[in-house]
């Protein structure tokens, strides 16, 4: 998939309003990778890379204000394993990346209280999906990447863990971030 195109877009709708009481949906400023962010982003690559996961685009940088999120769409194939970042940049203290399905319903999440978050999804079947971003406290850039892993027959490529993660309600919840690949 060509994730750079929909990182750059960022949004789940046009920046045009869909009804007459509905604001529009901004387009976010973009914001450049700062030195600190960088080496958390390659901190979480090397273990991806020795997993023989490849980037698919470049960290995307965009301002983002406390509790707001973004959200990119996603058509990913059963084919493949996916793991998608986001790191917060300076004035962020708390990050969440999630995969939902077209109902919404949250496939594989990281809610940790962290300033990054990184999720490995395994799609049950070739679909349109969404990355849903959030910046859950501070203010600032928050830069979101994602990486690849072609699954292969006859051997264990890449697998899915069982994840605790916190909720916005401060109750714990697990997610299950996908079928293992045998």
């Amino acid at each position: 998939p060509n994730l750079q195109a929909f990182f750059q877009t960022g949004a789940s709708s046009s920046s045009t309003a869909t009804a007459s009481n509905t604001p529009p949906v901004q387009t976010p400023r973009t914001a450049q990778l700062d030195p600190n962010t960088q080496g958390r982003v390659s901190a979480v690559e090397g273990p991806l890379l020795r997993d023989n996961f490849q980037r698919v685009t470049d960290p995307i940088g965009m301002i983002l204000e406390q509790r707001q999120e973004r959200l990119f769409p996603l058509n990913l194939s059963a084919s493949a394993c996916y793991a998608f970042g986001t790191f917060g940049g300076p004035g962020t203290s708390d990050t969440d990346v999630f995969v939902v399905d077209g109902t919404g319903t949250e496939l594989a999440s990281d809610a940790r209280s962290d300033v990054d978050a990184l999720v490995r999804f395994c799609p049950p079947s070739d679909g349109t999906y969404q990355l849903r971003t959030r910046l859950y406290s501070g203010s600032g850039p928050v830069f979101v990447g994602g990486w690849m892993q072609p699954r292969t027959l006859g051997g264990t490529v890449a697998t899915t863990t069982t994840q605790g993660t916190a909720n916005t309600t401060g109750t714990d919840t697990t997610v299950i971030a996908g079928p293992s690949v045998a």
